[in-house]
């Protein structure tokens, strides 16, 4: 973990979630959703994927598939991520360091963590999925959107994308309540396994982070080269944001105009570089 958890750098992630989800995430998966709504998977990865899913996902009122549950949820985070703000902002009123992380300090860091992280996932996965559809089809002359780094990376997280779903789906009041029971007590790491057993994992714990065997974003962890790697993010996002719109276009449409599927090849090329690159930058921050 980082040195010291600084409120402002905080503050500024939450915004970038909040934008991502508005401005990149929302509107692509908005209309994915109302296709799949009433359309069936065609391909059997994309059916594997979602009977995996829906196997582990537990999310109340969820009607449909990975798609429509994506949108269901990250679509009605709004008033969860306001509180969140209300809870940085109280629970980080100095900068805390490492070894002064309370448990609700780190549930307020779990919880920002998952929500950047699938909002992040909802995006690839959704190009994915379009990609392995329109694969379907019959004759699409452009290759499949993902490299096969960025589908094994789709795949070793669909377990973690159905958990943080679960998480993300749990209503405001609930969410509020169970942050208010977290004690606001500092552990020592030997120490935790000791205090769960006294004041229960229910307390400590309340939404089940520990079910998440990684770290989903590598902001919290590390001091150096966060900017580029936030720029480099936004890049990235704003490419499959654009890649979505031009196969969504195709999904709802039907077209197979030439000029269309060479904005693809470009688009979707840009964004495996870009992807390539993080996912570089990422490897790096673990050494």
């Amino acid at each position: 973990m980082l040195p010291t958890f600084e409120k402002g750098r905080l503050i500024e992630e939450l915004a970038v979630v909040k934008n991502e989800l508005k401005e990149l995430t929302l509107p692509p998966l908005r209309e994915a959703s109302e296709f799949y709504r009433n359309s069936k998977f065609k391909g059997k990865q994309t059916q594997n994927y979602d009977k995996n899913f829906l196997k582990i996902a537990k999310i109340e009122k969820a009607g449909g598939n990975y798609i429509v549950a994506s949108y269901q949820v990250l679509s009605n985070m709004d008033d969860k991520l306001e509180v969140l703000g209300k809870l940085i902002d109280r629970a980080f009123a100095k900068d805390v360091g490492s070894t002064s992380i309370s448990f609700l300090r780190a549930n307020i860091l779990q919880y920002l963590e998952v929500a950047s992280f699938a909002s992040r996932y909802a995006r690839r996965v959704l190009l994915w999925t379009l990609s392995e559809e329109q694969s379907e089809d019959g004759p699409f002359r452009v290759p499949k959107a993902l490299s096969r780094a960025e589908e094994r990376w789709i795949w070793d997280n669909r377990d973690n994308y159905a958990y943080c779903l679960s998480i993300l789906s749990i209503d405001v009041r609930r969410m509020e309540s169970s942050f208010q029971a977290i004690p606001d007590m500092v552990v020592a790491p030997d120490d935790v396994s000791t205090v769960e057993a006294t004041v229960g994992a229910t307390k400590t714990d309340p939404f089940h982070f520990g079910i998440i065997p990684v770290r989903l974003n590598p902001i919290y962890y590390v001091r150096m080269a966060i900017a580029e790697w936030q720029v480099n993010r936004y890049k990235a996002a704003v490419e499959e944001k654009r890649a979505l719109e031009y196969r969504l276009l195709v999904l709802k449409d039907g077209s197979k105009d030439a000029k269309i599927e060479q904005e693809i090849v470009y688009t979707e090329g840009r964004l495996q570089k870009l992807n390539k690159k993080l996912a570089e930058m990422e490897e790096g921050f673990n050494d």
